[in-house]
């Protein structure tokens, strides 16, 4: 049966910057208490989706905290002190890929894969303005598997098709599918 890869993604609505100053502002892109439908399906139980979604919340209020932290210390905008920027960015990266590696652990089981949400940030340096990817949240990844029937049509309509002309077995790349239909009616 052919499959389909659905994603649903769990991140703030806006992105999360300097100027963000609590986990309180933050709307996320799902509910809390609300297991996606999607997920549900797939087996996804309300304690799973919850835990999740508090893990990820929590992962911004320390990095709040640390851009706060950061400010008071003028660590962001004082000229020299790049070293700092980047150890805090490869410090959030790693928290990132750590969250990553739990959530994984977690769906995997259950046929979900879990990868992170990534968004084009810009953000200014002196007179430039410069684009980065950053992580931004979580994506989930559903197989979902679709039968014949709904992917061609009924075994009958494609043989109509297949003797109308209107399917070319040359031209469509799953001749083996269309074989085996006309095997079957023989």
């Amino acid at each position: 049966m052919p499959s389909t890869t659905t994603t649903v993604d769990l991140k703030p609505q806006i992105p999360v910057d300097v100027f963000t100053k609590s986990v309180i502002e933050l709307y996320m892109t799902q509910h809390r208490s609300v297991v996606p439908r999607i997920l549900k399906d797939a087996g996804v139980t309300a304690p799973q989706w919850e835990q999740t979604y508090e893990d990820l919340i929590q992962l911004y209020d320390n990095f709040l905290r640390l851009i706060a932290k950061a400010k008071k210390r003028r660590i962001l905008s004082r000229k020299g002190r790049s070293e700092k920027v980047s150890e805090v960015c490869e410090d959030h990266y790693r928290v990132w890929q750590e969250m990553i590696a739990k959530q994984a652990a977690i769906y995997e089981p259950l046929g979900v894969k879990v990868t992170m949400a990534n968004q084009a940030v810009s953000y200014r340096t002196g007179s430039d303005l410069n684009m980065r990817v950053e992580p931004v949240g979580l994506r989930f990844h559903v197989s979902t598997r679709r039968s014949l029937a709904s992917s061609y049509g009924t075994a009958s309509t494609i043989s109509s098709r297949f003797a109308s002309g209107s399917i070319n077995p040359k031209s469509t790349p799953s001749t083996s599918i269309y074989e085996k239909l006309r095997q079957a009616q023989m």
